[in-house]
């Protein structure tokens, strides 16, 4: 089962064909999706979407509302923690904080004491048994981490510079962060601190973590990569390439979004003006062409950089974004939902 812009789409033959499922959902933005067996063996399914969170209990076939005491009905993501006696918490990242539900879906309390951020755009789970955090939460103020399942957070951002963290993977004591621009992090005590593990990694926006067996995989904006975990341990001393070889333009994130989202890009370090710095101007435009919003409009040196785009005074809609670098250019679309 996976989400999509369209909607849920099942699938029972391994992905060789999918049925849309999402009977009941006023929403056809779907951000994450979650399962959990409850009490008596029925399996609930939700759906985190840009209206709130929606439930399953007949296996996708149809979906009712369950945001009750959500205050934002803009829903990044969704955790489910079991902690054991048939109970489970279900842990929502909004536009408004965490929130927890310890009763499937049907009501939600807000668990945001110490979050320094209002949008919370990623959560991660590390399951118990390892001493240290067992939530992560990256919000627009950065990356915090809660040892008592979310009554209470700390940051935990020393070593990250700032990233937009948009992926989690745990390995043990190991914690690894897929950063919008800046790569793969790694931190071996609990997100005290982090080192970026990028030796090899050709794109630095990384959508997506895993831990395959002895492999660490990572889903980024141009593909697939994999490496060793073993490896990662002398992996800081492994060369970093100083000046990446092409200019990109990358997908915002999150997109759609409300109203503030991350661009990022890189500046090449041979062609397109390479000596020395490129003129960049990155600029957004409505749907008529005007253009809203100028981003950058400075020389930069080679290098992957990031910027925050807020969309607080524009309207609903589809935008464009621009950027130019010497002669590079290069235009990607948004969606803005308010």
């Amino acid at each position: 089962m996976r989400g999509a812009p369209g909607g849920v789409y099942l699938t029972t033959d391994n992905g060789k064909s999918w049925t849309q499922i999402d009977n009941g959902l006023n929403c056809l933005y779907i951000l994450a999706l979650a399962a959990c067996p409850d009490s008596s063996s029925t399996t609930n399914l939700f759906a985190a979407t840009t209206e709130g969170v929606y439930r399953s209990t007949d296996d996708g076939n149809s979906w009712n509302a369950a945001s009750v005491g959500l205050t934002s009905p803009y829903v990044h993501d969704l955790v489910v923690n079991p902690i054991g006696a048939g109970k489970t918490n279900l842990f929502a990242g909004t536009d408004s904080g965490v929130f927890v539900s310890t009763n499937y879906g049907t009501s939600w309390t807000s668990a945001s004491a110490g979050l320094a951020g209002s949008s919370v755009f990623k959560l991660g789970l590390r399951l118990q048994g390892v001493s240290g955090p067992n939530l992560f939460a990256a919000t627009d103020s950065g990356l915090f981490c809660s040892t008592n399942n979310g009554t209470h957070w700390s940051g935990a951002n020393s070593g990250l510079e700032n990233a937009v963290v948009d992926a989690f993977a745990f390995s043990g004591t190991d914690c690894f962060a897929g950063t919008v621009g800046r790569g793969v992090f790694l931190s071996t005590n609990n997100g005290t601190n982090w080192t970026a593990v990028n030796g090899g990694l050709r794109d630095s926006v990384v959508l997506s973590l895993a831990v395959s067996g002895p492999n660490l995989v990572a889903g980024t904006s141009e593909g697939v990569w994999r490496r060793p975990l073993s490896g990662l341990w002398t992996s800081v001393k492994e060369p970093v390439i100083d000046k990446p070889v092409a200019c990109e333009l990358s997908q915002n994130y999150p997109n759609p979004f409300n109203p503030v989202t991350t661009i990022g890009y890189t500046i090449a370090g041979t062609g397109h003006e390479a000596l020395g710095t490129s003129s960049v101007r990155l600029s957004v435009y409505d749907m008529l062409g005007r253009e809203v919003a100028v981003l950058v409009d400075e020389r930069k040196e080679p290098g992957s950089y990031s910027v925050t785009f807020d969309a607080s005074g524009l309207a609903s809609g589809v935008y464009f974004y621009r950027i130019r670098a010497g002669d590079f250019v290069q235009t990607r679309k948004s969606v803005l939902l308010h």
